[in-house]
């Protein structure tokens, strides 16, 4: 299970993450070895600015992306998990790089935590060969081709309605149609934060060719004509890949 957030690099001072500040998720379970903390090492932190090929748009500047990986959840169980960022001069090189997972508590006046997210919720898939608890058939919910227009709006709101019957979402790409502005991938992460669903539901974001960006004339690559990479995909999400 990968947990992903992003803050404002505002938050983090001019040296930027890993210098004055980390990440880290809290889990929450039902028992006492389902709770503890996973902090950052630094290298879990991704950021870029980028120049559109399109006269009139400003030099981009991202938000940082923190990714963290959970392993050892135990199936079909309910953990809830907020996201922080911590100060690092508070915590101990033994605290954010510890490999185990005790319970590290944060401190009650809050001193070491910078900025903290809402508590979610969500439940892992049960084992492989097995049914949920309840017996219940595992329901995946499939879309793509969004965007942040007013139909899409309407999508999101029908998949909010009906998302307590949804184990999973599979997005199949074409997700901001960011028309080389990258504003425009904010402006979609904004219309998906809003909604519980998105916090709570295990998603998998897939590449579409209306995702990719656009440069020109050798600012990332030596060579004269446009290049297409995914960028702000890449940054945003932290899915499986073949290795």
């Amino acid at each position: 299970m990968t947990i992903s957030f992003s803050i404002s690099s505002a938050c983090v001072g001019k040296k930027g993450p890993g210098k004055k500040s980390i990440g880290a998720v809290r889990l929450i379970g039902e028992g006492e070895e389902d709770d503890f903390l996973v902090i950052g090492d630094g290298n879990n932190t991704k950021s870029y600015d980028a120049m559109s090929p399109r006269r009139g748009i400003k030099r981009y500047y991202s938000d940082l992306y923190y990714h963290f990986e959970i392993d050892d959840l135990r199936p079909d169980k309910e953990y809830s998990y907020e996201c922080l960022l911590l100060k690092k001069d508070d915590m101990s090189s033994q605290q954010y790089l510890r490999e185990d997972k005790t319970t590290l508590e944060i401190s009650g006046d809050n001193t070491s935590v910078i900025a903290r997210g809402d508590i979610s919720t969500f439940t892992t898939p049960p084992a492989p060969g097995q049914w949920h608890s309840s017996g219940r058939t595992i329901t995946f919910a499939v879309l793509g081709d969004l965007a942040a227009k007013e139909h899409s709006k309407k999508t999101i709101r029908h998949l909010d309605r009906h998302s307590e019957s949804v184990d999973a979402i599979l997005f199949a790409g074409d997700l901001a149609y960011p028309s080389k502005d990258h504003d425009n991938w904010d402006k979609w992460m904004d219309l998906m934060s809003k909604r519980d669903f998105f916090s709570a539901i295990p998603t998998q974001i897939a590449l579409g060719n209306h995702d990719l960006d656009t440069y020109k004339h050798g600012w990332i690559y030596d060579i004269n004509e446009s290049v297409e990479i995914a960028l702000a995909y890449e940054h945003r999400f932290q899915m499986p890949q073949i290795r």
